[in-house]
């Protein structure tokens, strides 16, 4: 494809549709990932509650969405942050543990 050999040129990307698609894709993971920080939170809801069987262990996201809601910190974290944890997570290389 012709904008991938000129990724600078940004009228190729509109011309050849990429950005449409692109843009398209972005708000289907944003959605997705909108889901997931709600029922997080939904379930950290409900163990605060004292609904325990609901959630055994914190996960990460658990942690990043407790830090969100304290209000001690001198950086927030947004909504947009803890989006970026759950993709580096979910999208981060696994290491190979086989020895050499």
């Amino acid at each position: 494809m012709l904008a991938n050999l000129f990724p600078s040129k940004k009228f190729l990307h509109v011309l050849t549709g990429l950005r449409p698609k692109l843009l398209k894709v972005q708000h289907k993971v944003d959605k997705i990932l909108d889901n997931i920080t709600r029922e997080q939170r939904e379930i950290l809801a409900s163990t605060k509650k004292g609904n325990t069987d609901d959630k055994e262990e914190e996960d990460l996201i658990d942690i990043v969405l407790r830090m969100q809601e304290s209000s001690g910190l001198e950086v927030p974290i947004t909504s947009n942050n803890v989006k970026a944890v759950i993709m580096r997570v979910t999208y981060s290389p696994v290491s190979n543990s086989v020895g050499s």
